[in-house]
């Protein structure tokens, strides 16, 4: 799947390719893991919190997720795993901005 973000004239600002899959790497449609294969936020916004949006979307989306992981290039293609925890702790950072406002 793919969740994008657009700002107000309809631009794509933030997007990310995912999938949900289960414990051997396939897709599944009841599966635990979220393999998030690409994302990316354009320059302006990346102080805007907007992956903590996409992550707030994608939650919504699968709640049957317990993981989520992805490969880190930046570090020699190491995978980072992350629990639903801490991506939950994302997204009430997220909500915590929407009551601000």
């Amino acid at each position: 799947m793919i969740t994008s973000l657009k700002d107000e004239v309809g631009r794509v600002i933030a997007y990310c390719e995912w999938r949900l899959v289960g414990q051997s790497g396939y897709d599944r449609e009841d599966g635990e893991y979220v393999w998030i294969n690409d994302c990316w936020v354009h320059e302006d916004y990346r102080s805007t919190n907007k992956f903590n949006r996409i992550i707030d979307e994608i939650l919504r989306a699968v709640p049957t997720a317990k993981w989520g992981y992805f490969v880190r290039g930046k570090y020699g293609f190491r995978k980072k795993i992350f629990s639903r925890e801490q991506f939950e702790r994302r997204r009430s950072a997220y909500d915590a901005l929407i009551k601000e406002n």
